[in-house]
């Protein structure tokens, strides 16, 4: 999001943004304009949302480990390999857990961490594999780590912008949602 929102602002300098953590909540209360998220908070079921883009979900592996050198992997490749970062009920796990239960596959969590850059960092020391969105984590350093898709599975995930029901976005959300759009699809 920090290079998209750069060029916003470097095309856009009579908007200010404010960029705010999504825990930057007041209690019942919606004070954002927009948010980017994979699906609404509790605090957000009366939002609309607006598809942003959509994105694989890859397996980050040791490049040191001996499925580095496939092209793609199957559950049946990663099963007793440790996984790191994936907490039982986090967003990713419950989007993964569908494809999990099918395959009679219950990943055994070796850390978990939701930073990015911690979970890339036990990734590449050998401590497990981990599961990521290819576009959402394009920032963390991947030296060290090979990125694989499953072969029998296309998982991917939708991001969307989420904005409150009870107004019309302003001309400068507005403007916001239409240059994101544009910055995804290219």
């Amino acid at each position: 999001m920090i290079p998209l929102i750069a060029e916003f602002q470097k095309q856009n300098s009579d908007i200010e943004i404010t960029f705010a953590n999504p825990s930057d909540k007041l209690k019942g209360n919606l004070f954002f304009d927009l948010r980017v998220a994979t699906k609404p908070s509790e605090s957000e079921k009366n939002c609309t949302a607006a598809p942003l883009f959509e994105e694989r979900i890859l397996t980050a592996i040791p490049a040191s480990h001996p499925l580095a050198k496939k092209k793609s992997i199957t559950i049946n490749d990663i099963r007793g390999i440790p996984v790191i970062g994936l907490f039982p009920g986090s967003g990713m796990y419950n989007l993964m857990n569908g494809y999990f239960a099918r395959n009679e596959y219950a990943p055994e969590i070796k850390v978990e961490s939701e930073n990015h850059t911690t979970v890339a960092q036990f990734v590449k020391e050998g401590y497990g594999i981990a599961f990521y969105p290819e576009i959402s984590w394009s920032a963390v350093g991947t030296e060290g780590i090979v990125s694989l898709p499953f072969a029998d599975f296309d998982f991917k995930r939708t991001v969307y912008m989420f904005y409150p029901n009870d107004y019309e976005p302003s001309d400068a959300t507005k403007r916001f949602m239409e240059f994101a759009t544009e910055w995804f699809k290219q």
